[in-house]
Parts: C-alpha cells; sequence; structure tokens
C-alpha cells in the first residue's frame, strides 16, 4: 500500500542490509529506530572482521593473485613464508577489500615471480608485528623452554640464520630456501649482522 493509498499492491522481494556496528547498542542508545531494527532482523549472520580468521588470509592472497593476474595478464606469482606471515599478522581494518587491493598492487608493481616481504608496502611491514594478535616483540626478552637464558626473538632468527648458512657451506639461495625467506631478504639479513659484528662473509 502506497502511503496515503488504499489500494494494496503485491511485492517479491528479498531485503538484504548488511552493517559494521551494533544495532543492539545503537537501538539502547536512541541512534536506530527500535521498530526497523526488528523489522530487519530475521536472519542473522555475523561475518567476522579478517583479524579474526587469519587462517583464510593465505586462501585470499591465493585466490586474489590469480583472479588478478589474469585479469591483468600476468603470470601468477608466489609469495615467501615470511611475506605470507607478514599479510597474516596484518590486522586489515579494510577487511577483505583492503586485501584484494593491496594483492591488486603487488601485482601491478612488482616485477618478479616472487613477492618477498621487501616487496611489501611499509604500512604491511610494520603493522604486521602489531597485528600479530599479542605477538612477542622482536626485541622483547623470550624464555627458553628449559628454563635457561632468556633471548630476544631477534637473537634467535640470527641464531637460525646463521646456522642454516653454515649448514649449507655458505650457499645463500639454499639457505634461504630453507629458511622460508627470500635470497633478497637473507642477505639484507646478512649485511645488518656484518655491520654489527656478529657475521663476516
Amino acid at each position: 500500500m502506497r502511503v496515503g493509498g488504499a489500494e494494496l499492491i503485491d511485492v517479491d522481494f528479498r531485503l538484504v542490509a548488511a552493517t559494521n556496528r551494533d544495532l543492539e547498542k545503537e537501538v539502547a542508545e536512541g541512534r536506530f529506530r527500535e521498530d526497523l531494527y526488528y523489522r530487519l532482523k530475521v536472519v542473522t549472520l555475523r561475518i567476522p572482521p579478517l583479524r579474526e580468521r587469519r587462517a583464510d588470509v593465505p586462501l585470499l592472497v591465493e585466490h586474489y593473485m590469480k583472479q588478478i593476474c589474469a585479469e591483468h595478464g600476468k603470470e601468477p606469482k608466489t609469495l615467501t613464508n615470511e611475506a605470507m606471515d607478514a599479510l597474516a599478522g596484518y590486522d586489515w581494518p579494510g577487511n577483505v577489500r583492503q586485501l584484494k587491493n593491496a594483492v591488486e598492487t603487488l601485482v601491478i608493481f612488482n616485477q618478479g615471480p616472487v613477492v618477498d616481504i621487501d616487496d611489501l608496502p611499509a604500512e604491511l611491514r610494520e603493522g604486521s608485528g602489531a597485528g600479530g594478535g599479542g605477538g612477542v616483540r622482536r626485541d622483547q626478552p623470550v624464555q627458553a623452554s628449559d628454563g635457561s637464558q632468556q633471548r630476544t626473538m631477534e637473537a634467535i632468527e640470527r641464531q637460525a640464520i646463521l646456522e642454516t648458512l653454515s649448514r649449507t657451506g655458505g650457499h645463500r639461495a639454499q639457505a634461504a630456501h630453507l629458511l622460508g625467506i627470500g635470497l633478497r631478504t637473507l642477505q639484507r639479513k646478512l649485511k645488518e649482522y656484518k655491520d654489527q659484528g656478529y657475521w663476516n662473509d
């Protein structure tokens, strides 16, 4: 029935409404009409933000990587473990839309077939440490499992890299493969260790 009319008009439609707000709270605080809320609240589906389902990030990255590479006529790219870990550790305040845009940026600007952590935008590299859901900072001491002397995550990482490099006889590409990081990342780390006096090539 139209407003002011007297004739009933049959309609057949389905209304889908979405929001990123807590409507019950909005109703309680008088910012959303209660009658409209209960008209809309029939079948409710809550989709958690991406930061609450980090296991979905690698699947979404792979999906969008293939899709966007095809759209731009590029060969599919792969991500190193370090790069994927950074993406999974980021909070993604813009959720899936932001993730898709980030993947498209990587496809357009990265020329090589492999995306390393150095290829990620700064906000993704720097934000992943805070977005890891309460993870340990690199400069925060970590208690060893046997109760021995505490070490920082940075020291543990350095030991793993240098020991792997030693086991491969100094073969950097092989060491990077075993560590699951890009060769450029390994070279950057080794330069840092050399500057700090931890390693000599």
